[in-house]
């Protein structure tokens, strides 16, 4: 029912595109174009659907298992880490940080 709504009111919006630009319905596509236009149709499909399916599932504490550990690095390497303690990188940069300050008046 909303899908009948939802290609009414495209059709009303392509049409006063369409009407603005003077364009007219007599351009055919190549098959190339035909194919590349099913494709296109295909994946939005394909993620409508999946993004549908992912829609209705609740997610739980129980759904996520503890994080693997991660490597230690070999007390013989440097990596800057004292040995016996915890090493996290993160991908955060601090020096890629932007700082916005407002202008004073």
């Amino acid at each position: 029912m909303a899908d009948q709504y939802q290609k009414q009111l495209m059709e009303i919006v392509v049409n006063k595109v369409l009407k603005k630009y003077n364009v007219t319905s007599s351009v055919e596509l190549t098959s190339a174009e035909r194919n590349k236009v099913k494709e296109i149709v295909e994946k939005m499909q394909a993620d409508v659907e999946h993004f549908l399916a992912n829609q209705n599932v609740q997610i739980s504490d129980k759904d996520f298992h503890e994080a693997p550990s991660q490597e230690q690095p070999q007390p013989g390497q440097s990596g800057g880490a004292k040995p016996g303690r915890t090493f996290v990188q993160s991908p955060n940069n601090v020096h890629n940080v932007k700082t916005f300050i407002n202008k004073k008046r």
